[in-house]
């Protein structure tokens, strides 16, 4: 029968006990149905109402209400009923589609030009968190003990599931590795995590989590933090916008802590360069191609500037610390000798390498740092 179908209900069983229909409409709906019934609404257009089927799935149903016309039932009405579950679903996902497109647009012009990161960020996750009904939004950054920035947006109906302390991912071990190797972490039920992450499902319990939606914040491929969706009340279905959302969002956050990292680097470099700048002008010598800052032990610390024109792999200056990393022999040998007298008379040194069209600059800095500058 359709009531089967439909509703999940025998014919019988809703003669049976007339209340079965009024009680299974969604508690809101409910109070409208009943409103439409004592005004004697009935008309062409139809009306649309949840109801939990006797499977106790949710479906939501088309009710065209029209006077009975039969003898001596007046005031009663006939119905007939659609399931438009999957329309409702569909309206409601472009509905939701289409917030996120706005919302996302809205985030993204308000990073193009801030007074204040940490203001722009908070304001971004609130937004994000009222449209679509997350529990709790995190944003930290460092993957260890030393979270160096933490933003957290909370629903202020949720003063009871936890405090703001971020998620430690050295008790989640498995987040912490997806987050490292740059995945998403999905999880809408706890129940379903593998058994061998009992401690960490229990560390999530503790923290009330029952969903979960966590986007790695990467630089460069390299992951430095997290953006964290947690629901708290009750499991939720992460769908394709929401990890559109958290995505997206992600990127925009990590452009802007790009932007803020090569903002903070030019205030830090900018007095080495200026300084080894002058040096080399003063020799007459045109402003340095790259800097290398190295310590009083010959490590080096930084890289500036274009190192791709005198070496190959990027960052290898910083990651490797060693000269002999980047340079042929006879070109290390030389710096060698160079930053020997350096260390003797703290006076500039210049000299040539044997790549031709290449010459050095190698100077004292300041606090024991040193200064090499390539040019061509």
């Amino acid at each position: 029968p359709a009531s089967k179908k439909i509703l999940g209900f025998l014919p019988q069983e809703l003669y049976d006990d007339p209340d079965t229909f009024l009680l299974n409409l969604h508690p809101d709906d409910y109070k409208k149905f009943m409103k439409s019934l004592a005004q004697n609404e009935a008309s062409s257009l139809p009306k649309v109402y949840r109801f939990l089927r006797k499977d106790q799935k949710l479906a939501w149903i088309e009710i065209y209400l029209s006077p009975t016309i039969a003898e001596g039932r007046k005031g009663e009405f006939d119905a007939i009923i659609h399931d438009v579950t999957q329309r409702q679903k569909m309206e409601r996902s472009m509905n939701k589609k289409l917030k996120a497109e706005n919302l996302i647009n809205t985030i993204s012009t308000g990073f193009i030009e801030y007074s204040s990161l940490k203001k722009t960020i908070t304001n971004a996750i609130h937004d994000i968190g009222v449209t679509f009904q997350i529990d709790q939004i995190e944003l930290c950054i460092g993957l260890d003990d030393s979270i160096r920035n933490q933003h957290v947006w909370k629903n202020p109906a949720l003063k009871k599931y936890g405090t703001d302390v971020p998620i430690d991912l050295q008790s989640t071990q498995w987040i912490k590795e997806k987050l490292m190797e740059g995945e998403l972490v999905y999880v809408s039920d706890m129940e379903k995590i593998p058994e061998d992450q009992r401690f960490d499902i229990q560390y999530l319990y503790d923290r009330n989590i029952k969903s979960l939606l966590v986007s790695p914040l990467q630089i460069y491929s390299h992951t430095f933090g997290y953006l964290a969706f947690m629901q708290k009340q009750k499991n939720r279905e992460w769908d394709r916008v929401d990890i559109h959302i958290v995505n997206t969002t992600s990127s925009i956050f990590n452009s802007a802590f790009r932007r803020e990292l090569i903002l903070e680097r030019k205030d830090r470099i900018y007095e080495v360069a200026l300084k080894a700048g002058v040096l080399a002008f003063q020799d007459g010598r045109s402003f340095p191609k790259c800097i290398l800052t190295f310590n009083a032990k010959g490590e080096i610390t930084g890289c500036l500037g274009n190192h791709a024109l005198f070496f190959s792999v990027e960052q290898s200056a910083c990651e490797n610390k060693t000269f002999s990393y980047i340079f042929e022999p006879e070109t290390v040998k030389l710096i060698k000798q160079q930053y020997a007298a350096l260390k003797e008379h703290r006076e500039p040194r210049f000299f040539k390498s044997v790549v031709p069209h290449i010459s050095f600059g190698m100077f004292f800095y300041k606090d024991n740092k040193y200064l090499l500058c390539m040019y061509q």
